[in-house]
């Protein structure tokens, strides 16, 4: 709460959890003094282990009224039927937006197109896209640039980006870009 200025306007603040890693149940009500909403991560293996769980924390977070972000963790380590498998759950809670995320760095341009393309043909088109990449190739910003070039009118795009870059590993996005 201290941290959380209501007087600024056209912001929302968004906290980020690991699926295993946050107890869900200590999860109060959305009130408006606080966060407006919960990232929520998860990488595939417990996403294909553990999925009945990750929907009903999901759900739980949106019940409680907090606008909910879902990340599958390292998107490029999904198949293409375990993404589209990703997909559908994600159609099936209706969150406010799902992350096309390059956790290790590890994306070129043709991936970054293939699984927009994938989002873009079966994501339902009231869900936002999240981009989120980190930049080991230093690729994030011609990356933020093709992502907003392929969305062009068709959908909400929220692009992920930190101070100075500041991130995990070589970082991310740098917001001065």
């Amino acid at each position: 709460r201290p941290f959380v200025n209501r007087k600024q306007k056209n912001t929302l603040y968004v906290a980020f959890v690991d699926y295993g890693l946050f107890d869900f149940s200590t999860l109060r009500p959305y009130d408006g003094s606080s966060i407006d909403g919960l990232r929520v991560g998860f990488v595939k293996d417990d996403f294909l282990n553990y999925r009945q769980e990750i929907r009903e924390c999901l759900l739980l977070v949106k019940s409680l009224g907090y606008k909910l972000f879902i990340q599958g963790v390292n998107s490029l380590g999904y198949s293409e039927a375990e993404y589209l498998d990703l997909i559908t759950l994600v159609n099936e809670i209706q969150p406010y937006s799902f992350g096309l995320v390059d956790t290790y760095g590890a994306m070129y341009v043709g991936d970054v197109k293939r699984y927009f393309h994938l989002l873009d043909q079966h994501l339902d088109s009231t869900i936002s896209i999240d981009f989120h990449s980190h930049n080991n190739f230093q690729l994030s910003f011609s990356f933020a640039q093709e992502m907003i070039c392929l969305c062009e009118n068709k959908r909400h795009l929220i692009i992920d980006a930190t101070l100075n870059g500041m991130g995990k590993g070589a970082g991310n996005l740098c917001t001065e870009l």
